[in-house]
């Protein structure tokens, strides 16, 4: 059984809009329902505190702060920050300065090198004797067992992990440093800080490229964008979305090789689990007959998933399927 949709008499609109990228939630949140049989409730009485002289409270502090700054602690000794930072800096490289990630190998003389130096050099960087084969067995399972501080902690973070974990961190940390990336497609912003700073400063100072509705509509000019195209190599147009609490890239591309224009919509959290919660529409129609009308879905990705770009997994629109919809260069 097909229908077919009765075409409207109405003008044609004065300004060609004729991309529409809508974000979708795919699955509906489950919210946790509570009754009041579910619930207890309980009452802390807390005698009136007796005022406190600056001496006291100075001394609440100053203990306060020993006890934050200590890592562990028993009945005979403790362990401070400051002394557990003094080990975790014998545990850097001298090649490259970075925390000694195993295999760990030894120099003639003795000294360890991280697998990542091995690799690369022959010589030992203090002493320049050659690089054995030989590990550091005993070096690897303490370095194994330390928690890093992360490699941006001087900007602030203040994560610790162990290495294996340390470098999982480190591409999602919000405290590395990134370029606005609405700067490299519109070329018209020099900013660069943290990554957590960077949607505030879309906001900001890219009002006219960030939308707070799941739909947004945009006209694509063939002749200005394939121009364009040639200039930025790939990525022609960027925009944020902000909707469901979350934030999403929308990025158009053009192929060149293919002749094709690409469309996704990429979530900006790096958690899988969270950006497969949603989807998003494209939709392709011609301004001055509605009839016409190309509508494709794909689920959103998140910018860890190295096949975002691959068949399937976004909107690809061969040229020539463009062209039917284009009114003067514009679709």
């Amino acid at each position: 059984m097909s229908s077919i949709e009765q075409e409207s008499n109405a003008p044609p609109p004065s300004e060609p809009t004729l991309v529409t990228v809508r974000a979708l939630e795919r699955y509906e949140k489950s919210s946790p329902v509570s009754s009041s049989s579910d619930r207890t409730s309980t009452t802390y009485t807390t005698n009136k505190p007796e005022p406190s002289t600056g001496r006291q409270d100075s001394a609440s502090s100053s203990l306060g702060d020993k006890r934050k700054s200590v890592v562990y602690s028993d009945a005979n000794f403790s362990i401070t920050l400051h002394h557990y930072d003094s080990i975790i800096s014998e545990l850097k490289c001298p090649g490259c300065a970075q925390a000694l990630y195993g295999p760990i190998y030894l120099c003639q003389t003795g000294h360890s090198i991280c697998t990542q130096c091995s690799g690369r050099i022959s010589a030992c960087p203090l002493c320049r004797k050659k690089l054995t084969e030989m590990r550091n067995y005993t070096l690897e399972a303490i370095a194994a067992k330390v928690h890093f501080p992360c490699t941006h902690a001087a900007r602030g973070c203040t994560v610790r992990l162990p290495l294996e974990l340390l470098w999982w961190h480190k591409d999602r940390c919000g405290y590395k440093q990134i370029e606005c990336f609405m700067g490299k497609v519109w070329e018209d912003c020099s900013w660069h800080g943290c990554e957590k700073d960077w949607i505030g400063h879309c906001v900001t100072d890219h009002q006219d490229k960030v939308y707070n509705l799941p739909d947004i509509v945009l006209t694509w000019n063939y002749a200005t964008d394939s121009q364009r195209c040639i200039a930025l190599q790939s990525v022609i147009a960027y925009y944020v979305i902000r909707a469901y609490g979350e934030y999403f890239n929308v990025y158009q591309i053009y192929d060149q090789n293919s002749r094709r224009t690409i469309w996704t919509v990429i979530c900006a959290s790096k958690e899988a689990k969270t950006s497969h919660r949603f989807a998003f529409e494209l939709e392709l129609y011609s301004p001055i007959d509605s009839s016409k009308l190309l509508v494709q879905r794909f689920p959103c990705h998140s910018e860890n998933d190295a096949d975002f770009l691959k068949d399937g997994n976004c909107a690809k629109i061969p040229l020539e399927e463009a062209i039917r919809f284009m009114t003067k260069d514009k679709v």
